[in-house]
């Protein structure tokens, strides 16, 4: 048995059905910006070396004759000094 709507039935569940498909849009929305900003967060988050890491990449790096050029948060490079201090 088939289910008929007059026009204005038919226009108002049109409308309605459009309403929730925009609400359903904006959620969709909010989400997307919260995980991007989680994301980005701990992306930045990420990039921080603490004192800790400079230390022991310091310390790595005298154990073997040479000075810390460079520490980040998954790399330390150690490089011979060309121009030692002059002992006194």
């Amino acid at each position: 048995m088939a289910h008929l709507l007059s026009p204005e039935a038919c226009e108002d569940e049109l409308k309605t059905i459009t309403r929730k498909l925009s609400h359903a849009r904006i959620w969709r929305d909010i989400f997307i910006t919260i995980c991007a900003t989680i994301v980005l967060i701990i992306w930045a988050f990420s990039f921080q070396v603490s004192e800790n890491i400079i230390e022991e990449c310091k310390s790595a790096c005298d154990t073997t004759g040479t000075v810390m050029e460079e520490v980040t948060s998954t790399k330390c490079t150690c490089r011979y000094d060309r121009n030692p201090a002059a002992p006194e």
